[in-house]
């Protein structure tokens, strides 16, 4: 069978149902069923700036693409420095155009228009899960380093309305403390690697589109914040389809993490913080969030690094065969292993 030749170019507007056509396209565990258009929810109502890069084959029929990728860039915490980072994510192939060298191609784009973006100071990062040796092997071709030891919890909705404790409101964030918020969760990241700092412009909602962002926050009486956190919510852009192998099936059902369709939307908690001896307001902060945000297919997901303190809060280990994430790292040089890292969901 003769390879066929691959144009690679920036991913555009007019591809949109192209791209929608190849992500929903079966065959993983996941597969993501987008709510609105998909350039638009990929590109345009992205977080961080965010790049794609697509692939046509030569001699193909119709609209279709080959494959596809797409890289987001922001500025994180390095070894003391700040500097930018590009997230590599989102790579497929379509089933035709497999095994023919098209994802490494991919995956060099990716990070040919880091470097380009941003210089060689640009710390490279992506996820996967270990079961996914192909993405590893792709990983391994730029990665200098692989984080395999993150602490992490998935929860389901709560029903009914926790109470909070005594002299503490729980409840969302108003954009008039978004600078003190901004501030607060700062301070309690300063130190650990691969965290991105954000400003009370980045906590504002979305200027055009679906919300898919919000923060709550613990204050007290007088209006003191105590602890506060955000939740990545694509709930109105996309949903995912997860189709787990057996042993991971059993262990959701087990869980009842699974709706009876299988689809999910996944809300994902970040920059949980607390003030000194505050400790335990992190965990009634989470469960007010897991009513607030909840609804039917809802799962909420946090990682940490196990040595944080918020490891011993909120993650309870299970001998279920949940999926183990990885993340690959490359930057001007080896992450210092005394720093704490920050578990990074773009």
């Amino acid at each position: 069978m003769t390879t066929p030749p691959f144009t690679l170019r920036e991913m555009e507007p007019a591809d949109s149902l192209a791209v929608r056509d190849l992500i929903s396209e079966g065959g993983g565990v996941v597969t993501t069923y987008f709510k609105v258009d998909a350039f638009q929810a990929i590109v345009e109502l992205a977080e961080f700036q965010t790049v794609g890069v697509v692939a046509e084959a030569a001699g193909a029929e119709g609209n279709g693409l080959a494959g596809l990728a797409t890289v987001r860039f922001g500025r994180c915490q390095f070894n003391g420095r700040e500097l930018p980072f590009a997230f590599l994510d989102n790579l497929k192939v379509a089933e035709g155009y497999r095994q023919q060298g098209l994802g490494r191609r991919l995956a060099a784009w990716r990070v040919a228009r880091a470097r380009e973006e941003w210089g060689d100071e640009v710390v490279l990062l992506s996820g996967t899960i270990s079961s996914n040796t192909a993405s590893i092997q792709t990983m391994k071709k730029w990665a200098h380093e692989f984080v395999d030891d993150t602490a992490g919890r998935i929860w389901r909705p709560l029903s009914r309305r926790p109470e909070p404790p005594a002299g503490v409101a729980i409840r969302e964030a108003e954009p008039g403390e978004y600078e003190e918020l901004a501030d607060r969760q700062n301070r309690y990241y300063r130190d650990y690697n691969l965290y991105p700092p954000v400003a009370a412009a980045d906590l504002a909602l979305l200027p055009a589109g679906p919300a898919v962002r919000r923060h709550f926050v613990a204050a007290a009486r007088d209006g003191r914040l105590l602890a506060g956190l955000s939740i990545s919510d694509p709930g109105a852009l996309k949903v995912e389809k997860v189709n787990p192998p057996f042993l991971l099936g059993a262990a959701a059902r087990l869980l009842r993490l699974l709706p009876a369709d299988h689809v999910i939307r996944t809300v994902s908690i970040r920059g949980l913080w607390f003030a000194d001896g505050r400790e335990a307001l992190a965990r009634p902060l989470v469960d007010h969030v897991r009513f607030a945000a909840g609804g039917p297919g809802t799962l909420f997901n946090f990682g940490c690094d196990p040595r944080s303190p918020l490891a011993r809060l909120l993650v309870r280990r299970r001998l279920l065969p949940l999926p183990r994430p990885i993340f690959a790292v490359r930057g001007p040089e080896p992450l210092e292993p005394d720093r704490l890292r920050y578990i990074f969901h773009p």
